[in-house]
């Protein structure tokens, strides 16, 4: 609406994010956060002009894919326990490989 009630001039872009937690309900534990390329909503500007609801439905389902690569997405409980193991069994080794990308200054 924001877009709309400005004529498509805000240029507002989207960043989809991935939020990852070595655990989820225990106090200081590791935190991934991967930021993707921006989603411009001035590119549904056309399709929202014709039909609003179609070109919103369009964004959400952009917004959705361009989420998928940042966060881990098992689609199936058959294996979920497996899939979680080798998650924490492999864990700490992504991190350092990360830091070795992107170390953190203290």
């Amino acid at each position: 609406m924001a877009e709309e009630n400005t004529r498509f001039t805000l240029d507002i872009q989207i960043i989809p994010v991935g939020i990852y937690y070595t655990h989820y309900w225990k106090f200081d534990r590791s935190l991934i956060v991967n930021f993707g390329p921006p989603v411009p909503v001035k590119e549904f500007e056309t399709a929202y002009k014709k039909m609003p609801q179609t070109a919103i439905l369009s964004l959400r389902d952009r917004i959705y894919q361009s989420i998928l690569p940042l966060v881990i997405q098992i689609n199936t409980l058959n294996f979920y326990d497996e899939f979680d193991f080798i998650r924490e069994m492999y864990a700490k080794r992504l991190l350092e490989k990360m830091d070795e990308f992107m170390p953190i200054d203290p």
